[in-house]
């Protein structure tokens, strides 16, 4: 007797823009995706609000198995539906923790809707589109990590888990000569709101502990385009320090370089998700109202906040703030003692000079 063809099954993923989200989403692609029989896999897209711009394509450059595709290009979108009207679909929607975008509510309706074994999982979604679109709501739980709300996500779906913390599939070459020729710290002070990082004098005293007391070691000041005047700010006022733009070409370099840090210090923010990834020793200045975004599947990873007096119920509610010299910032974040922030440093630093 003749047995049954396997059912191919196309994953998708809807996604913003955000690094650090789409860091951890490719981990509930990839969950689905290999969960899969090899024999049952057919193609996993990645869809976006807009056009992605060149870092996005440079990431997934190591993802042969996940194409991008963007709302901006209906042509390419109509096609990839059509070509997934005859097959299997489970799509995603992981980190909808506001309103989803009512374009991806539509095409995840069109892409359910044809057969019946076809899933539509959200988890966080609170909005009237729900009961359009998804075939199960996950609750969202802001204080459980985003990891383990999205590999719990594809449970729902029926797939089963691979593995249990986030891969970054990457291929730099471990055996190319650095950029850099000693050891370095890379400290990565920059927030998309100054309400999740510490005020620059805090960041100055911290590059100036470090080039004193590990004069072994570079200072490599992460950050992205927008940063780069703040950045080499910073820089110029401490010579041992430089801005990784400077010697980084491409994001591929500036991945080797997060790579090979002896530490990363930073907030919580997308290339520290990129440090936690790559396994890096990392010191991370968190915050409590934020906690589900933390990376706490990082194995070598210690998360700092400073708790006595923050009201903070991990639910965005509380009094979080305070203010010093007009701007704001999160109480459990600008309370941690400065040394506290480098007695850690010094812990990390000196067992690798031993």
């Amino acid at each position: 007797m003749k047995s049954a063809k396997p059912q191919r099954t196309n994953v998708w993923f809807f996604v913003g823009h955000s690094i650090g989200v789409t860091l951890l989403g490719l981990h509930a692609v990839e969950s689905a995706y290999f969960s899969l029989k090899p024999a049952e896999r057919g193609k996993c897209y990645l869809v976006f609000n807009s056009v992605p711009n060149q870092t996005y394509r440079d990431l997934l450059t190591m993802y042969p198995h996940i194409e991008l595709v963007s709302l901006d290009n209906v042509w390419v979108l109509t096609k990839r539906y059509l070509q997934s009207f005859w097959v299997r679909n489970f799509v995603f929607h992981p980190l909808a923790f506001g309103q989803i975008h009512y374009i991806h509510a539509i095409l995840t309706w069109l892409i359910v809707v044809p057969r019946k074994e076809n899933r539509a999982v959200l988890f966080g979604e609170h909005t009237g589109w729900r009961r359009y679109v998804a075939t199960q709501i996950v609750p969202k739980d802001l204080q459980q990590s985003i990891f383990r709300s999205m590999t719990h996500a594809v449970r729902v779906a029926g797939l089963s888990v691979t593995y249990r913390k986030p891969r970054l599939l990457f291929a730099y070459d471990v055996t190319k000569q650095s950029v850099l020729h000693r050891p370095y710290v890379v400290v990565h002070p920059f927030a998309a709101s100054s309400v999740r990082t510490l005020p620059r004098e805090r960041w100055s005293d911290l590059l100036i502990f470090i080039a004193t007391t590990f004069p072994a070691y570079q200072i490599v000041v992460s950050g992205g385009p927008v940063d780069r005047l703040e950045a080499k700010s910073l820089c110029t006022a401490h010579n041992k320090a430089i801005f990784i733009k400077e010697v980084s070409a491409s994001f591929a370099e500036t991945i080797q370089i997060i790579a090979d840090a002896a530490l990363y210090v930073g907030v919580d923010t997308g290339p520290t998700h990129l440090a936690a990834h790559l396994e890096v020793p990392m010191i991370v200045i968190g915050n409590n109202s934020n906690p589900c975004w933390l990376p706490t599947y990082a194995e070598n990873v210690t998360i700092l906040t400073h708790d006595e007096h923050c009201t903070c119920t991990g639910d965005k509610k509380g009094e979080c703030f305070v203010y010093r010299d007009g701007t704001r910032y999160y109480r459990c974040m600008i309370e941690i003692p400065q040394e506290t922030i480098t007695q850690h440093i010094s812990m990390i630093l000196r067992d690798k000079q031993h």
